[in-house]
């Protein structure tokens, strides 16, 4: 195993066979780091970290594809079934949240995780208002992986604590709700119980992250 720390490979040059990681169901979706595959010399695979500037990799530790294979033995990587695929530039590969890969442009894949969220809350609030406990909890937790600012799906937790008696439980969803305005949070969660119209979650100070820092965070039992 050697890491090229000087070396940079071109994209265009490149094919992706698998990725760092190996995830279990319940940490999905998640964001996973290619592992690449030089076209023109198979021998030749890239492993994280690794820096992805657009059109070129670097920084990449360089491996045999018999290393590899051992790396996948020993559950370090995940090599994909169906086969190498090309790699792209300003692409993100990511896993749905049944298991299916994704290889998409950064910005496309962004916009189809913020709708898989929008779809994954409606699916809370419906189940929670015709009483499906558990099935509102799995899918306000989904919504939690997808959304850049998940405030209201950990409303919708703190309503089913709120229902189950469990004070200390919701009192954990408004500390992970952090940062919006306690109060705000409470009257959001007066909603979803069923006791107060809503209002729009205030922000104690800004909030920077992307969706991608929430994926693969957050068990589905938060």
């Amino acid at each position: 195993m050697k890491e090229l720390m000087s070396k940079v490979w071109k994209l265009a040059e490149l094919d992706i066979i698998g990725y760092a990681d190996v995830r279990e169901r319940t940490l999905l979706p998640a964001i996973v780091p290619p592992v690449f595959q030089l076209r023109i010399d198979r021998d030749v695979v890239l492993l994280p970290p690794y820096k992805l500037d657009r059109d070129v990799v670097a920084g990449a530790t360089s491996v045999s594809l018999m290393e590899a294979e051992q790396l996948k033995e020993a559950g370090k990587l995940t090599f994909l079934s169906g086969g190498a695929m090309k790699a792209a530039d300003s692409c993100q590969l990511w896993l749905h949240r049944d298991g299916r890969m994704h290889y998409q442009p950064i910005h496309e894949a962004k916009r189809t995780m913020e709708q898989l969220g929008r779809d994954a809350m409606k699916r809370a609030i419906e189940e929670l208002k015709d009483g499906r406990i558990d099935q509102a909890e799995v899918a306000a937790s989904e919504a939690i992986l997808y959304n850049d600012s998940p405030v209201e799906p950990y409303a919708i937790k703190a309503a089913i604590r709120r229902r189950q008696g469990n004070l200390a439980g919701e009192q954990l969803m408004a500390e992970l709700a952090r940062p919006v305005d306690p109060a705000a949070f409470a009257i959001l969660v007066d909603h979803y119980s069923g006791n107060a119209t809503p209002v729009q979650p205030v922000l104690v100070r800004p909030d920077n992250r992307s969706v991608m820092d929430h994926i693969a965070s957050i068990p589905v039992y938060a």
